[in-house]
């Protein structure tokens, strides 16, 4: 493979990808989905030398403390993670929450600390019934992200909704064994 056919290829999923946004931005999220996929077949298996490496946080990614410890990225890495983020965030408006939850899996196997992948897993896991799960990442991402007021918000909601939840639970199971055990004394 030539280099020029690398950055061809990566020009023509850049321009996939914008076009998708445009969808995105439009309402036209199936179209917007099936561009991300067309820009993800352009770039995935390029070898990753023929690709320049990014500095940290040009890819949408978070930047900080953790960075030095990441593998190097490069503009297909960086690429490929922005599209499955979009691709998650359109699963997550269309209530595709397992799609939703790989779309963002995928991002993060290739960033694992992208904030805005990790944030669209937790919401997905919850939607999926994985409250706990959810409250867990986004704990991980809190404290990683501490000026994140979206990941904050998510959370306060979420150990909120989990709190109601359990005294539900609690109240249910008290009517429950109070039932069983209270006779009524004015049959024969």
């Amino acid at each position: 493979m030539s280099d020029s056919t690398a950055e061809d290829k990566l020009k023509i999923a850049l321009d996939k990808k914008d076009q998708g946004n445009a969808a995105f931005k439009s309402g036209q999220y199936k179209d917007a989905l099936r561009l991300y996929h067309e820009a993800i077949f352009y770039v995935q298996g390029l070898d990753k030398s023929l690709t320049s490496a990014m500095d940290s946080g040009t890819g949408g990614g978070p930047s900080g403390a953790g960075d030095e410890t990441r593998r190097p990225r490069t503009e297909a890495d960086v690429l490929i993670v922005a599209l499955y983020n979009n691709m998650a965030a359109i699963h997550l408006k269309l209530s595709n929450w397992k799609r939703a939850l790989d779309s963002a899996e995928k991002a993060l196997s290739k960033d694992e600390g992208n904030a805005k992948a990790g944030f669209r897993k937790a919401q997905a896991q919850v939607h999926l019934g994985e409250r706990l799960k959810a409250i867990k990442l986004l704990e991980e991402l809190n404290k990683a992200h501490p000026n994140d007021a979206d990941i904050a918000r998510e959370l306060s909601a979420q150990k909120r909704d989990e709190a109601e939840s359990e005294l539900q639970h609690e109240k249910a199971f008290k009517d429950a064994w109070k039932g069983k055990f209270s006779f009524n004394r004015e049959k024969p």
